[in-house]
């Protein structure tokens, strides 16, 4: 399954895939471009079951299954909005988008860009040198790479996902993560996470990394980056907000043995 992905200065970023001949969209992502807070509850509100669809999609966290919705259940969602530009998104849609697709089978307008060599190995570099530098996970460094080929407008030859695992895990297959919010109340543990975070970093299993930023009164933003060590229960995903930080997942089958090595619980015999 090839997923589509297409900007637009107005109503931001929408991917879709197209089905031998049925277009869905990506759910959350046209309930954000038409101004929906909760997307979920809003699809729950205003579009039939029949019109949505889940689908196992690669992202910056790995593959999830996400919610599509056909061209009935996008203008349903159209018609309940109350962002005066939802008219311009479906004729966007209608009168661009779902043109272009059925004629090509991709998502184009007009010429293709020149494409700026210089620019793209520039961002390469600052890729590669970031991933080694942040411990980024494979999932979060083809990411990275695919918003360089969706903003260049480069030929579509990157795989559709990547594996992801334990730094010792030999079997060649990815496994699920969740965030430390989500392990801890799994497991039980009635700690918050930023004090559990410094017990991690107490382990040398992650550690406060550092970025500029104007927002902040230093100048500085902090955020938790997975060490080498720690890579053996986790990965670092990047932060979809901004890719020049990172967010620690733990892989849910070694979080027991997680806790077990900072003290906080016993590895099942």
């Amino acid at each position: 399954m090839q997923v589509m992905s297409f900007d637009s200065m107005e109503f931001g970023k929408v991917r879709l895939i197209d089905e031998a001949g049925r277009v869905l969209f990506c759910a959350v992502d046209v309930c954000k471009a038409l101004g929906y807070s909760n997307p979920r509850d809003a699809v729950k509100r205003h579009v039939d079951e029949g019109d949505v669809v889940k689908r196992d999609t690669p992202t910056t966290s790995g593959m999830q299954e996400v919610s599509f919705l056909c061209e009935s259940g996008v203008y349903a969602l159209i018609f309940g909005s109350k962002l005066p530009a939802a008219k311009g998104f479906k004729q966007w849609v209608t009168g661009e988008v779902l043109p272009s697709i059925r004629k090509t089978g991709q998502y184009a307008i007009g010429h293709a860009p020149t494409i700026n060599v210089e620019a793209v190995q520039v961002e390469l570099l600052f890729v590669e040198t970031a991933a080694r530098m942040l411990n980024v996970s494979n999932s979060g460094k083809l990411g990275m790479l695919q918003t360089i080929q969706r903003q260049h407008g480069l030929p579509n030859l990157l795989p559709s996902y990547a594996i992801d695992a334990p730094s010792d895990a030999t079997d060649g297959s990815s496994r699920p993560t969740f965030s430390a919010t989500e392990g801890l109340k799994q497991h039980g543990v009635s700690m918050g996470v930023r004090y559990f975070n410094a017990l991690l970093e107490s382990n040398g299993l992650l550690t406060k990394m550092r970025r500029p930023s104007t927002k902040s009164p230093d100048k500085q933003k902090e955020f938790w980056a997975i060490t080498p060590k720690g890579l053996l229960y986790g990965k670092n995903i990047v932060d979809p907000r901004c890719q020049r930080e990172t967010q620690p997942h733990w892989y849910q089958s070694r979080f027991a043995e997680l806790l077990a090595k900072v003290g906080l619980g016993k590895v099942a015999a």
